[in-house]
């Protein structure tokens, strides 16, 4: 067993330089697609008679190792909405993600552009005015270009496209009734920032 260790983490270090070791995190701004939720805050405001800020804008930040052309991701996406009223209820939703990765580097008109894709499943969470739970799977693509380099860091602009909705969320009392829509759907574009080191 020693022995097989010692080869697999021999052939690590060998292979790590000629196929391209990588470390990134990013950071990024991008559209969800709350249709449930932001109905239950409407319902919430006329009740009111107040207004109401949907739940449209998620922040996401992550990371992922790669190695060559593929990699392994996890990270976080989170939006918020509110009622102004009377009695104020927040609402928030948050995925945390983790990924399979691929990508392919080309240069064009001197910059370094990739082109990339994910297959991503998650664990959901519902807070506020809805409170509950669950699981969602779907995909990313990708198009990224190289905006500066120094040694082996690089900086990295990308926008994408995110196909992640969750079908249902669940709480202490069960399935909640969605009206056939997704519980939570964190589809949508966006743009991140990201940095890597390659070894």
């Amino acid at each position: 067993m020693r022995r097989l260790v010692s080869m697999v983490v021999g052939l690590t270090a060998l292979a790590a330089p000629a196929v391209g070791l990588g470390v990134q995190g990013y950071v990024g701004l991008g559209g969800v697609n709350m249709g449930y939720l932001n109905s239950q805050l409407e319902f919430w405001a006329e009740r009111q008679g107040a207004t109401f800020s949907a739940i449209g804008l998620a922040w996401e930040g992550g990371g992922a190792l790669w190695w060559g052309p593929w990699g392994l991701g996890a990270g976080v996406v989170s939006a918020g909405g509110a009622v102004h009223g009377r009695t104020p209820e927040n609402q928030t939703v948050t995925a945390w993600t983790i990924s399979v990765l691929g990508r392919l580097e080309f240069p064009l008109g001197g910059w370094v552009w990739a082109v990339g894709g994910e297959i991503t499943g998650c664990w959901a969470s519902a807070s506020g005015l809805v409170d509950g739970w669950g699981l969602g799977l779907g995909a990313h693509l990708s198009l990224g270009v190289q905006i500066f380099r120094w040694g082996a860091l690089s900086w990295q602009g990308q926008v994408g496209w995110r196909y992640l909705p969750v079908p249902a969320l669940y709480n202490e009392r069960g399935r909640i009734e969605t009206r056939g829509q997704p519980g939570a759907n964190f589809s949508g574009l966006y743009g991140r920032l990201a940095v890597e080191l390659r070894i």
